[in-house]
């Protein structure tokens, strides 16, 4: 059942952390579909989000049973994820209440799409078709969940047959979480797609889950995993931390590793990964320049490459426009982000998943990582 929202939202204090659904209430919203200010008086942290509530009262019920009034998806758009691949953040006046749960989106058009067939996605947010995560890292095997044994991470859920299932995952999810959110590793590396994967298609290496929506990628993988077995991890392996508060590379290890909108943050040891999880949006803020790129980037830039979708294939979160995907340039290591693009070259954008081969020139307003953003003055398909 669909639930139609009253809005009411609340300012915040300059300079705070915006916490999650812009200070409102999300046991108010799931239970009136109404969206009532909170007071930081009255917070909880779920998932690594900051919840307000108006009174304790509400702040009990809240931590009596976080997944069921956390929104989907950690606020982000499913139906974005379902139909493009990417983790766009929904905005909380354009929430909708499906079945005693709060979805959120991006912009009335999300939200009018998800009306007209709910069904296909208010499980976008469920991990593994509802297998055991942990049962298929240890056990070697798939096993089949309950949704009363739930846990929330990154804003998947994940179900556990019992509760040692669940308590082996809450002390370490990240060791037990798919590769890219469980879409296929192959399909990034080799078509630049976010296509999502399948248990019943789906391999171990190195002790980690990857999922593939066919036998053909799961083959090519299998013969090959170093080539894809790390696309979905951030900065070279290099520590997010490291590179902020000591502005220098340092090198990660997996067995602390966090995920994080689906991809994957490494760190020297569990001191940095808490820093992290306490906040990881301060980590991997548009004014970080971390990773492999050069500490200092030329204002101009004219490079060659292969045409992608930004947002779909790479999860780039827009520094202006919130609706905006983006056209992607991969060359070589290096993925040059044209924010808006499907505005400036609609023509582009409409094959941008073809691997289009275009020469990009323009200047470089900001780097993160092997993300490079460009203003461009040009782009020329070449082939």
């Amino acid at each position: 059942m669909l639930a139609t929202l009253a809005v009411a939202l609340i300012p915040l204090a300059a300079n705070a952390v915006e916490p999650a659904l812009g200070g409102n209430c999300p046991v108010c919203l799931v239970e009136t579909a109404k969206l009532v200010p909170g007071s930081d008086k009255h917070a909880v942290t779920f998932d690594r989000q900051v919840y307000y509530f108006p009174s304790d009262k509400e702040k009990a019920v809240f931590a009596a049973n976080p997944a069921q009034y956390a929104p989907a998806l950690g606020g982000d758009c499913v139906v974005c994820r379902v139909n493009m691949g990417v983790r766009m953040p929904g905005k909380a006046e354009f929430a909708v209440i499906h079945d005693k749960r709060a979805f959120l989106f991006p912009s009335a058009k999300e939200r009018d799409v998800f009306k007209t067939d709910p069904k296909k996605y208010e499980s976008a947010d469920i991990a593994e078709g509802g297998y055991c995560s942990v049962c298929a890292v240890m056990a070697k095997k798939w096993v089949a969940g309950k949704p009363e044994s739930v846990s929330v991470y990154d804003g998947m859920r994940y179900y556990f047959p019992g509760a040692d299932e669940k308590k082996a995952f809450d002390a370490d999810p990240a060791k037990y979480t798919p590769a890219l959110d469980g879409d296929c590793v192959v399909c990034l590396k080799d078509a630049g797609k976010r296509v999502a994967g399948q248990p019943k298609f789906s391999a171990m290496h190195d002790g980690r889950i990857y999922l593939f929506p066919d036998e053909g990628a799961q083959k090519k993988f299998l013969a090959d995993p170093k080539k894809y077995a790390t696309v979905d991890v951030t900065m070279g392996g290099n520590c997010a931390v490291c590179a902020k508060m000591m502005k220098k590379e340092m090198p990660g290890k997996a067995e602390f590793a966090s995920v994080y909108k689906g991809m994957r943050y490494l760190f020297p040891s569990a001191k940095e990964r808490t820093m992290f999880d306490a906040d990881p949006a301060s980590f991997v803020g548009k004014d970080m320049k971390i990773g492999t790129a050069p500490a200092v980037m030329p204002e101009a830039v004219a490079v060659t490459g292969k045409t992608a979708c930004a947002g779909c294939a790479y999860g780039v979160r827009p520094m202006t426009d919130s609706d905006s995907l983006g056209i992607a340039v991969v060359a070589g290591d290096n993925v040059f982000v044209i924010e808006g693009g499907e505005k400036k070259y609609p023509e582009l954008f409409k094959v941008r998943f073809d691997a289009v081969v275009v020469e990009l020139k323009g200047t470089v307003t900001k780097t993160q990582g092997k993300f490079v953003w460009v203003e461009p003055s040009s782009v020329t398909k070449l082939r």
